[in-house]
């Protein structure tokens, strides 16, 4: 009989804690999904329910409230990189072209750091192409840094462009 109890104590043990794991990872999945759903085009995006989402990603589902501080950190940082990403592709300037810097999201393989510097400057004939491409390229130095994997050269030239962006363009 003490034997059966030890048992059934372990098994009662071992699904209490596996329910926060699924619960977390339910929410993990979610927040994926979502994101992916939100950045797939420009007029999804756009919609209330994307933007609620990007301002509150862990209401998605009850599930997030099981996240380590770690794991909603992680989500966090992914889900607005990919929100201020999101918001380049999908900014138009008057004339109805995209901001500058979307040639360097498009063209990493082949970029050399004049061309990238060429880009930036030609960034700062729109106020708001420098407003997304400097949030753009913070979200991506957060991810950079806290996930610590990613190419040196351009992390650095990210820093230049970003106080090229807050320095010398006068709008």
């Amino acid at each position: 009989m003490k034997l059966s109890n030890c048992i059934i104590t372990l098994c009662t043990i071992a699904s209490a804690t596996a329910l926060p794991f699924k619960r977390a990872e339910k929410c993990n999945n979610e927040i994926l999904s979502m994101l992916q759903s939100c950045n797939s085009d420009c007029s999804v995006f756009s919609s209330e329910k994307c933007q609620n989402f990007f301002s509150n990603p862990f209401d998605i589902d009850s599930g997030c409230d099981t996240l380590s501080k770690e794991e909603k950190n992680t989500l966090y940082i992914t889900v607005k990189e990919k929100q201020a990403i999101s918001s380049l592709y999908c900014y138009k300037d008057t004339d109805g072209n995209q901001c500058p810097f979307i040639n360097v999201l498009n063209n990493k393989d082949n970029l050399t750091e004049e061309a990238f510097m060429k880009i930036i400057t030609d960034t700062c004939k729109s106020e708001n192409c420098v407003n997304l491409t400097v949030e753009a390229i913070s979200q991506t130095l957060n991810t950079a840094k806290y996930i610590q994997s990613a190419y040196q050269n351009y992390l650095d030239w990210y820093e230049n462009g970003i106080q090229y962006l807050q320095t010398q363009c006068i709008l």
